[in-house]
Formats: C-alpha cells, sequence, structure tokens
C-alpha cells in the first residue's frame, strides 16, 4: 500500500495518517522533496 501523502484535515479515510499532526505533515512533505530532487537529478 502506498503511503498517503494527503494533507486535508478533514480527511477521514482510514489508511491516513492524522493530518492534524503538523509534524507528520511536515515529515511527509520532506519525504516528497527527497523524492522530487532524485528525479530532477537522475
Amino acid at each position: 500500500m502506498k503511503p498517503c501523502y494527503c494533507i486535508n484535515p478533514s480527511c477521514k479515510q482510514p489508511d491516513h495518517p492524522d493530518n492534524n499532526n503538523t509534524q507528520v505533515i511536515l515529515e511527509r512533505l520532506d519525504k516528497i522533496e527527497k523524492q522530487l530532487q532524485k528525479k530532477t537529478t537522475s
């Protein structure tokens, strides 16, 4: 199962992390940025 990067605070999908947790959102954004950097450098 793919990790969910939804940042909609009212999202109620069961497999989504707690979107009200700012730290979780920041970590997810950080992961996305790193993935994007890999794609652009290769």
